[in-house]
């Protein structure tokens, strides 16, 4: 769905981590070892695997699932502009569960979709509004499975039911496909050694696997005229090893073509890291994505395709078409293009001490850039780690979530919207219209 929804759930689905987690996870009790760099999300092990299993995380994908369904994080979790409108898709935790919302224009309802004992994420609108595919699991079964229902929550019908792990759904620009990626566990269950695409057929439910072999591909989206698919995948994970970080690979941005199945790498510089992308509307061939090229070093590029070249271009320092005139190389992260194309979001490392570049620690605050003016704006002053941001369809109004315990293990995360216009920032009570709703069921 290259609409800017599908490039931004594109930058949901690849997060900044590549962690190794081994845990002991019992019915009684958790115990949890882990390293993580770049990212505040892979911080403990998630609910779903109650049954023991030592996971090795690898990449945006299960970066996805610590963030989604990380025990030391509660509250909001992710939230999506719908495509038509101004209703909000809200993806709450609490105690030992995790549900979907709908929050109504201007805040004037919030309703359940989701409910009982089950971890529901990862979810996203058609295109038409009309309908939601989401991830659900049960802490009972080892496996994620993709889910559609209507946008009121009623006809919920699982699409997938496999012993595997499900991820990332994209709907195709005529909402009839769906795209994911398909994680797979090694013979022993003790780490995950690759990772695929699948696409589901709305409709009738025939499954078709688009890309297969030892690697990782995750993140996908299709492109705007539905014939292609774009995504990151990742290839020698664990062959290399740098002093003060964590294994890394190769990341790769590339461009499925789905009439002829011809696989084109898009970018030909291997990445430590490529943590999100956002897709132009329209006929553009054209992106933007985050990339980490050297250890802690993290900047966004422009790039677009034709049928016989690729050109990618940096965003940092100069005009037009560039973030700001003044050459600041401060860690950049998640683009997210208006719905117009003409201004760009992302966070900004927003300290200039060099013990907080961790991103657990160091502050990001939202900043949006005109693109053809190369004017910069800072649209947040918190002092804590801005995350996630979102334009509303019309482009009036722009959604974030906000960490505010930022470099501690418990994390809680609320959510907040900009009036574009006039700059007016104000919190969305989610947790108490949560309880609200729950008195009046």
């Amino acid at each position: 769905m290259m609409k800017n929804a599908a490039g931004e759930r594109a930058g949901l689905g690849m997060r900044w981590v590549v962690t190794l987690a081994m845990g002991l996870l019992t019915a009684g009790c958790n115990t949890l070892e882990n390293v993580a760099f770049s990212a505040a999300w892979a911080t403990a092990a998630w609910s779903f695997f109650l049954l023991s299993l030592p996971l090795f995380v690898i990449g945006a994908g299960p970066a996805l699932i610590f963030h989604q369904l990380d025990d030391m994080r509660s509250g909001v979790i992710g939230a999506e502009f719908s495509p038509v409108g101004n209703e909000i898709l809200v993806t709450y935790r609490e105690e030992k569960q995790q549900h979907l919302y709908r929050v109504g224009p201007d805040s004037a309802y919030l309703w359940p979709l989701t409910s009982g004992e089950r971890f529901d994420f990862d979810a996203c609108w058609s295109p038409d509004g009309e309908q939601i595919a989401f991830v659900s699991s049960n802490p009972k079964r080892r496996q994620a499975d993709l889910y559609l229902m209507n946008a009121d929550g009623t006809g919920q019908t699982p699409l997938t039911d496999d012993d595997v792990l499900e991820l990332s759904p994209q709907f195709s620009p005529d909402g009839s496909r769906i795209v994911f990626c398909r994680w797979h566990l090694g013979e022993q269950g003790k780490k995950f050694v690759r990772a695929e695409l699948v696409e589901v057929d709305v409709i009738t439910g025939a499954v078709t696997i688009l890309t297969e072999g030892p690697h990782f591909d995750f993140s996908p989206t299709y492109t705007n005229d539905g014939t292609g698919v774009l995504f990151v995948r990742a290839t020698d994970m664990g062959k290399t090893k740098e002093a003060g970080d964590m294994y890394v690979g190769e990341y790769h941005l590339n461009l499925l073509n789905l009439t002829t199945g011809e696989l084109r790498e898009l970018t030909e510089a291997s990445a430590r890291e490529i943590t999100s992308f956002a897709v132009a509307r329209g006929s553009a061939q054209s992106l933007i994505y985050g990339v980490e090229e050297a250890y802690e070093s993290m900047s966004l590029k422009a790039l677009a395709w034709s049928e016989t070249e690729v050109t990618i271009s940096p965003l940092d320092g100069g005009y037009p078409d560039m973030i700001g005139r003044d050459g600041d190389l401060r860690e950049k992260r998640e683009p997210v293009l208006s719905p117009d194309g003409q201004s760009l979001l992302y966070v900004m490392n927003a300290s200039k001490k060099p013990e907080w570049d961790h991103f657990s620690y160091a502050p990001f605050e939202l900043h949006e850039v005109d693109r053809v003016s190369g004017r910069v704006r800072q649209l947040t002053d918190f002092g804590k780690v801005v995350t996630e941001p979102r334009y509303a369809s019309d482009g009036e109004k722009i959604l974030f979530l906000l960490n505010e315990r930022p470099g501690r293990d418990r994390k809680r995360h609320s959510l907040w919207l900009v009036e574009r216009n006039s700059g007016k920032v104000r919190k969305l009570p989610i947790g108490e219209w949560v309880d609200e709703a729950r008195e009046k069921l």
